[in-house]
């Protein structure tokens, strides 16, 4: 009895800090400055899930494409691909090919990482995206790295505010040498108090920096004021660290045009 008032309990929580914040996709949300000309022209399909369910797929190309990847970002938990409107804007308008999808297999009691990550390297094959950088937030980065880790053409990742979950993701990075970049806030419940960062700065081939005044809301954009509420801990961001970490986001991309391809290459 004890241990189904546990699980209830858990359950409650898990309603209150994931599904609310869901619940905000359509209206409540706050934007930083908005792309100020369109250089890119946007394509919107519907693929089908390993999951069974349809997911919604927006690929942005530039008209004067600057590098010869793609990338492929993966949202947070219970969250959709439009808390990344202004990142994926500024992707494109770089010149670097970018394609955004909503997770629909994930669920409160389960985020199924392994088939979000399936999910990713369809899109990419779809798309025929050679090489490939696979990139997410919290539990989208998770996707990214177990994407990554799974499909020949990966020329990187970038992980912001990564959260794993049961060390599915620390096993994979521990056992491939696929270049990293990882921008994390400060630490709090929302980003697992940031606990995957010590081992990322122990791995080769990885960069980590950290946004000290930063929430996991920060790496969002726009975000919305409901999961500034639940993880800025009462210290509400500063505009201009969503744009901080958009520019570094994108510079860690561009960075990514003079790498090699190392793709499955275990150490």
């Amino acid at each position: 009895m004890i241990a189904h008032l546990v699980q209830a309990r858990l359950l409650l929580l898990v309603l209150v800090v994931c599904i609310l914040p869901a619940c905000a996709n359509l209206r409540d949300v706050v934007r930083v400055n908005p792309a100020e000309r369109v250089n890119f022209e946007q394509h919107s399909i519907t693929l089908a899930s390993a999951y069974g369910c349809g997911y919604q797929v927006n690929y942005k190309k530039p008209h004067n494409t600057q590098v010869a990847f793609t990338v492929v970002f993966g949202h947070g938990f219970l969250r959709s691909q439009q808390y990344f409107q202004d990142l994926s804007v500024a992707i494109a308008k770089a010149g670097i090919p970018v394609i955004t999808l909503d997770f629909c297999a994930m669920r409160p009691w389960n985020g199924y990482h392994e088939i979000n990550a399936a999910d990713m390297r369809a899109v990419a094959n779809h798309y025929n995206a050679q090489p490939v950088v696979f990139a997410g937030h919290s539990a989208g980065a998770l996707a990214a790295v177990l994407a990554a880790a799974d499909h020949p053409h990966t020329l990187g990742m970038v992980l912001l505010d990564y959260v794993d979950h049961a060390s599915l993701g620390s096993s994979v990075l521990q056992s491939t040498s696929i270049p990293v970049v990882a921008l994390f806030g400060r630490p709090s419940m929302c980003n697992a108090n940031a606990r995957a960062a010590p081992a990322l700065t122990q791995r080769n081939h990885t960069t980590v920096e950290q946004f000290h005044t930063a929430s996991h809301c920060a790496f969002e954009s726009p975000t919305s004021r409901l999961c500034q509420w639940l993880c800025t801990q009462g210290k509400v961001d500063e505009p201009q660290l969503q744009r901080q970490i958009i520019e570094r986001t994108v510079k860690a991309l561009i960075d990514f045009q003079i790498q090699p391809i190392i793709a499955l290459n275990h150490e």
